[in-house]
C-alpha cells in the first residue's frame, strides 16, 4: 500500500484559425508505467514504443508520433505529449466523441467471474484525466454524459466523472483512486463490479450536432 502509481493526463482541444479541430494530450506517467516504457525503449527502441502508444488512439482519430521526456533519466518520471485529431464526417448531422480520447479502461482487468485467492496489485492507484474541450466549429453540444461518483466500499477508493458544458466549452475531470493494493477474495466481486462501472462510464460519448446552414 505504500507504493502509489500516480498518473495525470491533460487534454486541450481547440479550433485553429482555419476551423480545424484538434487537441494536445500531455501525460505525467507513474513510477511503474515509466519503468515499463524505459525497459521497452531499451529493448525495442523508442520508435517501437511510439508505435505501440499510437494504438491507444480511437479509430476515428489520428495521432501524431508521441514525444517522450526523461527516458534516459531514471530519477525522473516519464512524460509524454502528442497531438490528436478527430476525423469529422462532413455529411453526418451528429458527431460522437469519447472525451477521454483513448485514455480509458477499454475492458475490465478482472475477467474471471469468481476468485478463490486474494487480489494483490503492485501499488495503489491515483489516475486523473482533465480535459478542456472547445466545441468544434460549426457544431453545438447535443448531449453530454452525466456526472457521477461511485465509492469502493467505505474508504478503499472511488471513481468520479465530473463534466460541465456551456455553449463553447466542455470541462471534464475523470479520477480513479484505489487506496489499497490488496483485497481479500471475498471482496473480489465488488472490486470487479466497481471496474465494470468504470469501463462503462468511460465508454460514454459527447454528442455534437451540426449547426444548420445559414
Amino acid at each position: 500500500d505504500s507504493a502509489n502509481e500516480k498518473k495525470v493526463t491533460t487534454l486541450f482541444m481547440s479550433n485553429d484559425d482555419d476551423g480545424k479541430w484538434s487537441g494536445v494530450i500531455s501525460g505525467n506517467l507513474g513510477v511503474f508505467e515509466s519503468l515499463r516504457i524505459r525497459q521497452s525503449a531499451k529493448a525495442n527502441g523508442v520508435a517501437s514504443v511510439a508505435t505501440q502508444w499510437k494504438k491507444r488512439a480511437p479509430a476515428e482519430c489520428s495521432m501524431s508520433d508521441p514525444k517522450f521526456e526523461h527516458l534516459d533519466n531514471a530519477a525522473q518520471l516519464v512524460k509524454v505529449q502528442y497531438n490528436i485529431t478527430p476525423e469529422l464526417d462532413a455529411d453526418a448531422d451528429l458527431l460522437y466523441i469519447n472525451p477521454l480520447m483513448g485514455e480509458q479502461y477499454k475492458e475490465n482487468p478482472f475477467t474471471s467471474a469468481t476468485r478463490r485467492y486474494p487480489v494483490e496489485m503492485p501499488s495503489t492507484v491515483d489516475e486523473m484525466f482533465v480535459a478542456n474541450i472547445e466545441v468544434p466549429a460549426g457544431y453545438t453540444v447535443e448531449e453530454i454524459p452525466k456526472s457521477a461518483k461511485i465509492n469502493l466500499f467505505d474508504e478503499d477508493g472511488f471513481y468520479e466523472y465530473i463534466i460541465h458544458a456551456d455553449a463553447n466549452h466542455i470541462m471534464l475531470r475523470s479520477r480513479l483512486v484505489l487506496r489499497k493494493a490488496e483485497f481479500p477474495a471475498e471482496d473480489y466481486e465488488s472490486l470487479r463490479e466497481f471496474f465494470s462501472y468504470v469501463v462503462k462510464k468511460q465508454a460514454e460519448s459527447i454528442v455534437f450536432r451540426k449547426k444548420p446552414k445559414a
